[in-house]
């Protein structure tokens, strides 16, 4: 039985500034091992040399707006345990990739992720935690 060893992490830098100084930046891998029941929208397998995935390729041409003129927000996203491993007291390196802008509500930006959904992030490219605040009284 043969064991797979999974491709070597590409080349990052390190983030000067912004909410991850200090940490790695890598960009999506080209190939991603995905549990079907945790799916996860901002990992998709991107061909080396290209801009954007493809299901963010077909997104745009559906839409009309060719991937030259699209704008593009760079959109973080921190690395779990089960993709890179990190000791214990180091941050985990963090994902970076662009991705087209489809409309902006204010501190708030609609964007394609890598596997051709839309979702809202952070102006900053930062993605929500996930819990919004609750308004009114309960």
């Amino acid at each position: 039985m043969a064991i797979r060893l999974a491709p070597p992490l590409p080349e990052g830098r390190i983030a000067n500034d912004g909410p991850y100084a200090g940490r790695e930046l890598l960009p999506l891998l080209s190939i991603v091992y995905e549990t079907p029941s945790k799916h996860n929208p901002w990992r998709w397998p991107l061909r080396p040399g290209e801009r954007i995935t493809d299901p963010q390729l077909a997104w745009l041409q559906r839409a009309g707006i060719a991937p030259a003129d699209a704008e593009m927000l760079t959109v973080y996203s921190p690395s779990t345990w089960r993709e890179i491993y990190c000791p214990a007291g180091t941050p985990s390196p963090v994902f970076e990739f662009p991705c087209p802008v489809i409309r902006r509500r204010g501190a708030e930006v609609m964007v394609v992720t890598p596997d051709g959904s839309e979702r809202w992030v952070n102006a900053d490219g930062t993605i929500p935690s996930g819990h919004r605040r609750r308004r009114g009284r309960f």
